[in-house]
């Protein structure tokens, strides 16, 4: 893991949504809800059934093919990503995220200071909409942003992390991507040639050569700069 800040040749700062600008548990537990409650109608099960089901399915695609993403989890096993994004691009983030600290001004910062700024997330715009409202931040102030509903594969696969690249105009190799998870977030930044900083996670052993920094908060990633 480096010690020293990125350097000037870094351009851009592109944010992973859920878990690294907001961190809530019950709203992450609401949403898996929706993924639960859709597997269950599909099967004609109990809730937990389908969490047992979504979870087995989830730690074989793990370890098969790197993805342990809801969504693929419930493609293989039937139930269309539609019918689970829109249950929760429905959800009202207000109630689990007031107390949530502002990232307003810690974008407005790395802004100021030259960065261009981006985010990706494996929800739909319209909650990533709402998760921005609710933290006193601006969605029109991005440089670039990629969504669900944009059409493209989901985390973890590389080609949304280009493809935002692409958008806020920053090659990959002058871009950090923060994220909270390892294997959703930084991998994939990695291979495309990316910094990386983990926020919020306690290091494990197997991100020799994928965490570049990890950080306990948000506003640590300051610390990061070279300008």
């Amino acid at each position: 893991m480096k010690s020293e800040p990125f350097g000037p040749e870094v351009s851009a700062f592109l944010f992973d949504v859920g878990g690294t600008l907001y961190r809530s548990p019950d709203f992450d537990a609401l949403v898996e809800d929706q993924a639960y409650v859709a597997l269950a109608d599909d099967r004609g099960c109990d809730l937990e059934e389908a969490k047992r089901l979504l979870k087995d399915r989830q730690a074989v695609n793990s370890e098969q093919l790197g993805d342990p993403t809801k969504v693929r989890a419930l493609e293989d096993l039937g139930v269309r990503r539609e019918v689970f994004q829109d249950a929760v691009a429905a959800l009202d983030p207000a109630p689990y995220l007031s107390e949530a600290p502002s990232i307003g001004e810690f974008l407005g910062t790395l802004k100021q200071l030259g960065y261009k700024v981006g985010v990706l997330s494996n929800f739909k715009e319209a909650l990533v909409r709402k998760v921005f409202a609710c933290l006193g931040a601006d969605w029109d102030d991005l440089d670039g942003s990629v969504c669900v509903d944009d059409g493209l594969p989901i985390k973890p696969d590389p080609e949304p992390f280009r493809v935002l690249c692409e958008r806020v105009g920053t090659p990959p190799s002058q871009a950090v991507f923060v994220g909270d998870s390892v294997s959703k977030d930084l991998a994939p930044a990695k291979r495309l040639g990316m910094g990386t900083v983990l926020v919020g996670v306690s290091q494990t052993a197997n991100t020799e050569g994928v965490v570049d920094h990890s950080v306990e908060a948000l506003d640590d990633v300051l610390s990061l700069l070279s300008r």
